[in-house]
C-alpha cells in the first residue's frame, strides 16, 4: 500500500480524456422464427475537453449544456449475422459471420486527423507493427478451416485484403486473428463471440487514436488521458493480441521518450466483477489517497481462491491490476500499463511501482473526474457508456427491423413481410 503522493513519476498537464465504452445485444430476427438471430454492437470513443468540463461546473452542480459541448463522440456500430443468417454466397453461417466481421472492421474507424479513416483493421496492422509504421502481414496462427475441413495449415501470412490457404486453398481473413469463430454457434446464442468483438473493438479504436496522435500530433499524446472500460487485457481467443499491445505501448513510449516527452496516461476501470466486489469488500482498510498493488500471491489467496497452472494475468493483461481509494472515499479497480514489458509474471520488476511512472497523473486525474452517477464511476467513461448505449425496450424493436433487412440482404433479396 502506497500513498499517491509517494509514487515516482512524469506531471501530465492532461487537458484532453479520451474515454471508451461499448454495449451489444442479440436480437430474434423474426419472432415467428425465434432461432434467428442478430447480434448488434455499438461502441463510443469520447473525447473531454477538461478545461471546458471543470468550467461546466456552476456551484454545487454541472451545467448539461455546458458539459455536452466539452465533449465529442466517435460512434462505431455493426450489425453481425448470428444464428442460422443465410451467407450470401450459399457458405456455411460460420463463413458468414467471418465475413461480416472483416467487413465492418474495415470500414469502421476514426476519421479525425485529417489523414482518411484509420479503420479498425489498419489498428490490427499498426498493433503488430509500430505506431508509425504498419505492419504489411499479420499472422493468422491455424486456419479457420481447421474444426470444420481438418485443415493443417499453420501461420499464415495474411495482408489486408485477405489471402487464400496454402493448404485449403480458402479464404482467410485477417479479422481471424481474433479467432471469434472458434466460440461461433451457428444454431444458439452468440454473446460470447460479440463480447470478445466489443471488447476487442474497444481496445482497437484506443490504437486508432494512439496512432492518429502519433502519426500528426505526437506532442499531444503526453496532454491526453486514454480511459477504456474494464481492465487493460484481451480474454479468451483473442488473448493473443495482448503480446502485440505490449510491444506497440513500449514503441510508443520510446518515440515520446526520444523526443523528450513522457508517455501518455492509459489506463481501465472496471465497474464490476470479481475485483471490483474484492475492492468493496477491503474498502475500510485502505486510507484514502492511497494504492494498493495486489501481487500474485494475495490474488490467489485472497482474490481468485483458485489453482491454477500459469502464473495469474500473464496470458491476457496489457496493464497491472490496483486498488485506488480516491480523497472522497470511492474505491476504484483500474488497470495501468507499465513503462515496458510483462505487468505480471516472473520478468523482472513487474511487481514495482517505479516501473509504473503514469500511476500518480493517472489517479490525480481520476480523483478529480470521478462521479457519483453510479458506483465505481468517472465522468468521461458515463459519457462514454452514454453514447455507447443500443436502445432497450420499444428500441429493441428497431433492432428487429434492422434485423429483417441484414437477412433480406443476406439472401440476395427483399423482404415482402
Amino acid at each position: 500500500m502506497a500513498s499517491v503522493e509517494s509514487l515516482n513519476g512524469h506531471d501530465h498537464e492532461t487537458t484532453f480524456v479520451v474515454a471508451f465504452d461499448g454495449s451489444l445485444q442479440e436480437v430474434e430476427a423474426r419472432e415467428e422464427y425465434p432461432s434467428i438471430k442478430v447480434g448488434y454492437l455499438q461502441i463510443a470513443g469520447v473525447a473531454v475537453d477538461l478545461p471546458a468540463f471543470f468550467a461546466a461546473r456552476t456551484g454545487p452542480f454541472i451545467d448539461p449544456r455546458r458539459l455536452a459541448k466539452a465533449s465529442q463522440s466517435q460512434i462505431i456500430n455493426a450489425a453481425l449475422p448470428s444464428a442460422n443468417i443465410p451467407a450470401r454466397d450459399g457458405g456455411t453461417v460460420t463463413e458468414n459471420w467471418r465475413r461480416e466481421v472483416f467487413e465492418t472492421f474495415s470500414r469502421q474507424g476514426v476519421d479525425d486527423f485529417g489523414t482518411g479513416t484509420i479503420s479498425l483493421l489498419d489498428a490490427i496492422y499498426y498493433l503488430h507493427g509500430s505506431p508509425e509504421v504498419r505492419a504489411d502481414t499479420i499472422t493468422v496462427g491455424v486456419c479457420p478451416y481447421k474444426t470444420e475441413d481438418d485443415c493443417s495449415a499453420k501461420f499464415i501470412e495474411v495482408p489486408p485484403e485477405g489471402t487464400s490457404c496454402p493448404t485449403c486453398g480458402r479464404v482467410v481473413w485477417p479479422t481471424d486473428v481474433l479467432r471469434t469463430h472458434e466460440e461461433f454457434d451457428e444454431e444458439g446464442s452468440n454473446l460470447t463471440p460479440l463480447t470478445r468483438l466489443m471488447n476487442s473493438a474497444e481496445r482497437l479504436l484506443c490504437v486508432a487514436y494512439l496512432t492518429g496522435f502519433a502519426k500528426t500530433a505526437p506532442s499531444l499524446l503526453s496532454r491526453i488521458a486514454f480511459v477504456t472500460d474494464g481492465p487493460l487485457a484481451f480474454f479468451g481467443t483473442t488473448a493473443k493480441l495482448k503480446s502485440q499491445m505490449i510491444s506497440f505501448l513500449s514503441h510508443l513510449n520510446n518515440m515520446l521518450l526520444q523526443r523528450g516527452m513522457p508517455p501518455p496516461l492509459l489506463v481501465g476501470i472496471e465497474k464490476s466483477g470479481l475485483f471490483v466486489d474484492h475492492a468493496h469488500a477491503v474498502t475500510k482498510a485502505i486510507p484514502a489517497g492511497y494504492l494498493v498493488n495486489l501481487d500474485e500471491l494475495y490474488i490467489r489467496q485472497r482474490v481468485k481462491r483458485k489453482t491454477s497452472k500459469g502464473l495469474y494475468g500473464v496470458d491476457e493483461f496489457y496493464g497491472r491490476r490496483f486498488f485506488f481509494k480516491t480523497t472522497s472515499g470511492n474505491t476504484l479497480v483500474v488497470t495501468v500499463p507499465r513503462i515496458s514489458g510483462q505487468p505480471y509474471g516472473d520478468s523482472p520488476g513487474c511487481d514495482s511501482l517505479d516501473e509504473y511512472p503514469t500511476l500518480r497523473p493517472i489517479l490525480r486525474l481520476l480523483d478529480r473526474i470521478e462521479t457519483r452517477l453510479y458506483p465505481d464511476a468517472v465522468i468521461p467513461i458515463a459519457l462514454a457508456h452514454s453514447a455507447a448505449a443500443l436502445p432497450l425496450g420499444t428500441g429493441s424493436d428497431v433492432l428487429q427491423i434492422l434485423a429483417k433487412d441484414l437477412i433480406t440482404l443476406s439472401a440476395g433479396g427483399r423482404d415482402s413481410s
